[in-house]
């Protein structure tokens, strides 16, 4: 008798194993909901750490969540930060793939489609965020707090958002830097980001796993601010007036990483936002069916671009402005 006694001690063990663990897991966030995705706002105690962020002059209210796109706004200096809210989904994806349709063609229209990534004109894999190469781009102003869920589709793969520029100095938890700050997000799971919009100026953020960011995990992150020193040396800071750059291939690179014997890594083109063109080696000319970046300005006036460079292989870029 008293040996089937002790046959059950380990199941006793677990089950004070897993008591012990949500009564931690209640002393830590005694305010928790847990949904681990939506647009709850209550809960873990870390959101209120950002709320409350020591440089934020007006306290943070969580309820006053907005949509992402409308924290793109001029900002006043008297005006109540923002919770910004953004939702990615993060894939495998196609550049210049059936959502393209005619686009290589030359039926230009087509390479507008809503879904439709051109990069240099070569269909290839990539890897997108919400099907977008730059990801979505973030707008918001010093002191908002950046809610983002990453969610990770990407077949076999692991993933982090590294948020290049942003200090983390209330949350260092959300670096996005695998195995250091944060387990990476695994296929079929998603990880909440919430930080303090703390540093302004221009930004950037990129996937800091494997060589994600080199095949299109990376996007435009601009922090604004009401007191900017700059301001009066400008008219207009619009948000189609950046400049991502970003090296090139024309297949995966993870084809160039085990280290080739017979070649290095090599750039095929130079995207801006995205979009480029490629010298086709078999037909000895540029191939010209991808659209370009357009930017548009009235004479007379004054306009900030922004400029970041997402470069993975080579980091010298040389620009020159061309006026049509």
């Amino acid at each position: 008798m008293m040996e089937r006694r002790w046959c059950y001690f380990p199941v006793w063990l677990l089950v004070g194993a897993v008591c012990l663990v949500f009564l931690v897991r209640h002393l830590t966030y005694p305010k928790a909901v847990f949904p681990s995705m939506g647009r709850l706002m209550a809960g873990p105690q870390f959101l209120d750490a950002v709320r409350s962020a020591k440089d934020r002059p007006v306290p943070l209210r969580l309820a006053e969540f907005h949509d992402g796109s409308a924290c793109d706004r001029v900002c006043e200096e008297q005006e109540a930060p923002r919770v910004c809210y953004f939702r990615w989904m993060a894939e495998q994806y196609a550049a210049m793939g059936s959502a393209c349709g005619d686009c290589r063609w030359g039926n230009r229209s087509h390479c507008f489609h809503p879904q439709c990534i051109t990069a240099d004109g070569m269909e290839r894999g990539v890897l997108a965020l919400n099907r977008h190469i730059p990801g979505p781009p973030i707008h918001v102003c010093r002191h908002d707090l950046v809610v983002v869920d990453v969610i990770n589709h990407m077949e076999g793969l692991e993933t982090t958002i590294h948020w290049h520029g942003v200090h983390q100095s209330d949350t260092p938890w959300m670096d996005g830097v695998p195995m250091i700050t944060q387990c990476p997000i695994p296929h079929g799971a998603g990880f909440r980001y919430a930080f303090n919009a703390s540093e302004p100026g221009t930004q950037f953020y990129h996937s800091h796993s494997g060589h994600q960011k080199a095949n299109g995990h990376y996007g435009l992150f601009v922090i604004r601010s009401p007191t900017d020193i700059n301001r009066h040396l400008y008219d207009y800071d619009l948000s189609d007036h950046h400049i991502v750059i970003s090296d090139w291939t024309l297949d995966l690179v993870e084809k160039y990483v085990p280290g080739l014997q017979s070649s290095t890594v090599r750039m095929d083109s130079i995207l801006i936002n995205g979009r480029g063109r490629h010298f086709d080696e078999e037909e000895h000319e540029l191939q010209v069916q991808a659209p370009l970046t357009v930017y548009r300005v009235k004479k007379g006036f004054r306009y900030r671009f922004r400029l970041v460079s997402s470069g993975s292989q080579f980091c010298p870029f040389q620009l020159q402005k061309k006026l049509s």
